[in-house]
């Protein structure tokens, strides 16, 4: 059914392009990758390590439609299939024949379709050339640079002014929607994000500073709905300021970052040990302040790009959602390394990181390392240092090297091999430190 319907959406918007002041335009990307991995299951602390390897496909569509009238624009962000091959995790509906006797024990059942979703639909309306409302399903989590981003699904309504000295923007995010006249209070027991930002420039630098506030009384109230009423649950206050543009003739880009977080009342839940021990787990929750710095430096030369990259994160003792610590997290999107970082949030104490956390990383690198006509290269370096306390992670270190080829096939279709190999050390008394990490992959993608 997904099918048809995303069939008929993209007609539908291909025949409006006929029509008279409408405008339909489609961009998008397509990747197919296979991976090998080796000893990934040793990205925590343990007592002792089984080292594993095995390799697996992934593959992912993403397609962006704009249909435009006048002052208003429709934008869209449609993701087809973004799974890893045969994984029956990807989809409830499949079923595995295990009557290996026949071909048919080879083949699962599944709903083709089922994989096909519409991450992104907002409107944008423009009020004349200084003036701009968005509202609906657009990006969050974002700003300035990568470092301590994770752009996701967010549903907003921001309003855009320029202004002789630069752009404004702000507005709200609707979180998770308690309001109904069967609840008492249960407006006060949202989870509502407000953000105001700008965009200025001083020379060949721009300034991006953006304050972004969370009230999250949803919190406990969805949780531990007989004491929603009279907590007010998670209030957290993020200030970013990023920097980015020339200095001299080196380019850089850089970011500051502190979090503020208020865990009020959650002592009452304690009294949810006996039913739910994950959540009296949070009894013992303590407000925390961690901050994250970022900068990073490169000069574009016509062989080659070298440059490093520094990055910092803060630990709060005896702080956080368990009150055993907290730490800023450098988040999905900043990617430290191919692996530590990437593909494993080393350094995570919680099981809910992303990145590394509350750690320093030093990484000198190089990109666009010209080999031939179609052909180029990059390497990096990354040195990692724990910034963690009283736990397994107190005193570790790790390091990592990562290599990468590319070679463009034609203009819109890029063939590329990755490697990793990364090098973990805890000096704990009785955790083993781990085997090295291993990762080799190959891809193509096609860009449009």
């Amino acid at each position: 059914m997904k099918k048809a319907l995303l069939a008929a959406f993209i007609v539908l918007f291909a025949t409006a392009a006929w029509a008279e002041d409408v405008k339909f335009s489609i961009s998008g990307d397509f990747h197919a990758r296979g991976s090998y991995w080796k000893n990934f299951s040793q990205g925590a602390p343990a007592a002792d390590y089984e080292s594993e390897s095995y390799m697996d496909y992934d593959g992912d569509i993403n397609l962006y439609p704009k249909l435009s009238v006048g002052n208003a624009t429709l934008n869209f962000k449609i993701a087809i299939r973004d799974e890893t091959w045969g994984s029956i995790a990807n989809d409830v509906s499949k079923s595995v024949n295990t009557d290996w006797t026949s071909m048919a024990g080879q083949t699962y059942t599944t709903q083709k379709d089922d994989n096909i979703n519409i991450e992104r639909a907002w409107l944008t309306y423009k009020f004349g050339e200084n003036t701009t409302l968005d509202v609906g399903l657009m990006d969050g989590q974002a700003w300035a640079t990568t470092f301590g981003d994770y752009c996701m699904g967010r549903y907003r309504v921001k309003l855009t002014q320029k202004t002789p000295f630069g752009v404004i923007e702000g507005g709200l995010e609707k979180n998770v929607e308690l309001g109904t006249s069967a609840l008492k209070d249960s407006e006060k027991d949202d989870y509502d994000s407000y953000f105001l930002s700008a965009v200025t420039k001083a020379g060949d630098i721009y300034i991006k500073p953006l304050i972004f506030y969370v009230d999250n009384s949803a919190a406990l109230s969805s949780s531990a709905p007989s004491i929603g009423e009279t907590s007010d649950g998670v209030k957290v206050l993020y200030l970013a300021l990023g920097f980015n543009g020339k200095l001299g003739a080196l380019d850089f880009e850089s970011e500051l970052g502190y979090k503020k977080a208020d865990w009020e009342d959650f002592e009452q839940l304690a009294d949810y040990a006996a039913v739910n021990p994950a959540l009296a787990a949070y009894a013992n929750a303590k407000n925390s302040n961690v901050w994250g710095a970022y900068f990073n430096v490169w000069k574009s030369m016509d062989a080659l790009t070298p440059g490093i990259t520094l990055a910092y994160g803060s630990w709060d003792d005896e702080a956080g959602a368990r009150g055993t610590g907290w730490g800023f997290d450098f988040r999905d999107d900043f990617c430290s390394n191919l692996i530590l970082g990437d593909w494993i949030a080393w350094s995570d104490i919680t099981g809910n990181e992303e990145d590394l956390v509350a750690a320093t990383l030093i990484k000198p690198y190089v990109t666009d390392v010209k080999l031939a006509d179609k052909l180029s290269a990059s390497a990096s370096f990354g040195y990692i240092m724990s910034n963690q306390k009283d736990n397994a992670y107190e005193d570790a270190t790790a390091w990592e090297i990562d290599l990468g080829l590319a070679y463009k096939l034609s203009d819109n279709v890029t063939y590329s091999v990755d490697a990793g190999y990364a090098d973990i050390s805890y000096d704990v008394e009785g955790v083993e430190d781990p085997d090295e990490i291993m990762l080799l992959s190959h891809k193509i993608k096609f860009t449009f």
